[in-house]
């Protein structure tokens, strides 16, 4: 009988200790995506300010970008075609209608495109 508990003990903190290192390593890629996107934002204010744009005087609006990735593909008519089949980084305003769509270079970190916003 004391074996049963003994066993039963070590099966549920066994089983604790896993959920728990799991949980932990999906907030270190909650981090660690956050990182990157606010990386490749900054790209963008950056490149919008070497510019003199009219972009760089809506700051706030590009800190709160949307970063999502996308694939490259033959739609994509004004690209160099180096970039087929490759991802990359897609930065938009939130929230925003007209807002141009930047194309960031995954490895290189540098803004490789733009689509004017309407």
């Amino acid at each position: 009988m004391k074996r049963k508990y003994i066993w039963f003990f070590m099966l549920i903190f066994i089983s604790l200790f896993v959920t728990g290192c799991a949980k932990n390593e999906e907030e270190g890629n909650y981090v660690k995506k956050n990182d990157i996107d606010n990386e490749v934002i900054n790209i963008v204010l950056e490149y919008f300010q070497d510019q003199n744009t009219n972009q760089h005087n809506s700051v706030n609006e590009w800190k709160n970008a949307s970063v999502k990735k996308i694939m490259v593909d033959e739609t994509f008519k004004n690209f160099d075609q180096s970039y087929l089949g490759k991802e990359i980084f897609l930065v938009t305003k939130v929230d925003s209608v007209a807002a141009p769509l930047v194309f960031v270079d995954m490895e290189r970190f540098e803004v490789i495109g733009i689509m004017p916003g309407e």
